[in-house]
């Protein structure tokens, strides 16, 4: 299997741990169905595999587990890699493979199980952009600030930085904007807040920078399986 070097994803992510001014999600949005075990998964957030590969490459802080957010049975998992510094343990599923807990493998996760969609080669600012149909999944590509298409619970966001391999990718799980572009979403966010809850504003349609990473747009399903048209 291949992935994204750990060393390039960390890259990719260092402009998250200074985001202090970018408010925190409340856990409002949170779906209250059953947690969703994952293709591959031995235990909630593989928290057998993690922990035992965790502890081989010499971790020695908390083991694999649920940070708290969730929507549609899909939750966030720590440790996280950028911040905790926990290692990178490749997930066990079948396919192209990326290392648990970093955004991109929520992305993936959460699109493997609620559309279908197969993994592919990208970084977070890319999982949006490099998407195409015969990943599978039926999704609609949109760009931020699109008129009238604003994020919506489901949609995948990617956030890119300086290079291919920069960026951030991220799970919209409640949404409310105006007639005008204006409002917020929340979302779900791996490898980046201790709840892995975060709130951003949408400004005339634009979605904000998530600290130095623009977003460059979404992935969203237009039959309603993320839960909204």
């Amino acid at each position: 299997m291949n992935w994204w070097p750990s060393r390039l994803v960390v890259v990719a992510l260092a402009g998250l741990v200074s985001l202090a001014s970018v408010p925190q999600a409340s856990p409002a949005a949170a779906s209250t169905v059953a947690v969703r075990q994952s293709t591959g998964w031995s235990g909630t957030c593989d928290y057998r595999h993690w922990n035992a590969a965790a502890r081989a490459a010499g971790w020695r802080g908390a083991g694999a587990h649920m940070l708290g957010a969730i929507y549609l049975g899909v939750p966030v998992c720590g440790p996280r890699p950028a911040i905790d510094g926990s290692p990178d343990v490749l997930w066990q599923r079948p396919g192209w493979g990326y290392p648990e807990w970093q955004c991109t493998e929520l992305a993936f996760r959460f699109m493997a199980q609620i559309y279908g969609v197969r993994a592919y080669p990208a970084a977070g600012g890319t999982v949006a952009s490099l998407y195409r149909a015969s990943d599978g999944g039926g999704l609609a590509r949109y760009r931020n600030g699109t008129v009238g298409h604003p994020p919506r619970p489901g949609d995948v966001v990617s956030f890119t930085g300086r290079t291919i391999y920069d960026g951030h990718a991220a799970v919209v799980a409640a949404s409310k904007v105006d007639a005008h572009g204006n409002g917020y979403v929340e979302m779900m966010s791996q490898d980046d807040t201790a709840t892995g809850w975060r709130t951003m504003p949408i400004r005339r349609w634009q979605l904000v920078a998530l600290g130095t990473l623009p977003a460059w747009g979404w992935l969203h399903d237009p039959h309603g399986r993320g839960g909204h048209y």
